[in-house]
């Protein structure tokens, strides 16, 4: 047998490569591993059945070993040149290093399996398009204008205050879970009049649950927030403001009957959320259980601008909280 050959094993499942190799016979050396799944890895060791023994407790689906004698000080020259030699037989290998594609377990087989990218590498047709981003792209270029138009409302800076107030305080995870499970809308059509139209829309799931308002004759808006049914009475509120809070019988298909909050003048949420005890929960509890149901409806409308503020700016703020702390 010559010198450059490698002498290969089948491998069952807790066998120890010492029944292979006599005491006395060279342990330093290249090693192959083959798996299961047609798959190999090439290795260098000063003692493969030292080494074998730690890729068998991890990988138990290798179904054999091939293994060359070389001297430790030629061992990285020659692993250098084996991976070479594997990769141009056309084997698929699982190293991460000395290779420039990995086929081991990696993060980006969650996203797009293994057979679809080795596909995609030997040419054939993209069969993973990234419509989720391709939406985004999108609908950037469709809402922006409205986001503009927003900009320019007289109440712009107590609108945003609102919905930063809104996302900050009653969104589960927003940076997470924002243009699937809620959405929000700049200047929708939606209910629009002569006399009123909306400025923001907030949807959780299929149900919008936090809206602002403005009168088009003297441009001054409103709010309205919608919570969990029965979680709070007019009592919990304070005297002057027990008539804000509405019941909704019917008023939402999807979501059944829904408490209604009717705020008044816009920059007051987050006065409300600190001054009526257990209206946060109550807006929260609403938000998380219509998310729950499933993706929001109103995706295309998602305006991804209005949100990368808003986000922005909460962090901005959680920044300077957490500044002063320090």
């Amino acid at each position: 047998m010559s010198k450059d050959a490698f002498r290969r094993w089948a491998i069952t499942p807790g066998t120890s490569l010492s029944v292979h190799l006599k005491p006395g016979e060279p342990r330093c050396g290249i090693y192959i591993l083959e798996f299961a799944d047609g798959q190999r890895y090439v290795g260098q060791s000063r003692d493969v059945v030292r080494r074998f023994a730690d890729h068998s407790r991890h990988h138990p689906d290798i179904v054999a070993l091939q293994f060359r004698a070389v001297a430790q000080s030629d061992l990285d020259a020659a692993e250098r040149q084996i991976v070479q030699n594997q990769r141009d037989a056309g084997h698929r290998l699982r190293n991460i290093d000395l290779v420039s594609r990995s086929w081991g377990d990696s993060v980006l087989d969650a996203v797009v399996d293994q057979e679809a990218q080795a596909g995609w590498a030997e040419g054939e047709p993209q069969t993973h398009p990234d419509d989720q981003r391709m939406l985004i792209a999108k609908r950037r270029l469709a809402t922006l204008a409205k986001y503009q138009a927003l900009q320019q409302v007289p109440a712009f800076n107590a609108v945003f205050a609102d919905v930063c107030a809104y996302v900050g305080r009653v969104i589960p995870w927003p940076s997470a879970t924002d243009g699937r499970f809620w959405t929000v809308s700049a200047m929708p059509g939606t209910n629009r009049t002569r006399d009123s139209q909306r400025l923001v829309t907030v949807n959780c799931g299929r149900v919008e649950t936090f809206v602002i308002i403005e009168d088009r004759a003297t441009h001054e808006s409103d709010w309205f927030l919608n919570i969990e049914h029965g979680l709070l009475s007019p009592q919990d509120l304070p005297r002057d403001l027990r008539d804000a809070l509405i019941v909704v019988e019917d008023g939402y298909r999807t979501a059944g009957t829904v408490d209604c909050i009717d705020g008044g003048k816009t920059g007051s949420l987050a006065a409300w959320l600190d001054k009526t005890p257990g209206l946060e929960i109550a807006a929260r509890q609403l938000a998380l259980n219509l998310m729950r149901k499933g993706p929001s409806w109103y995706a295309r409308f998602h305006c991804d601008d209005l949100v990368d503020d808003v986000l922005l700016a909460l962090d901005d703020a959680h920044a300077d909280i957490a500044g002063t702390a320090g």
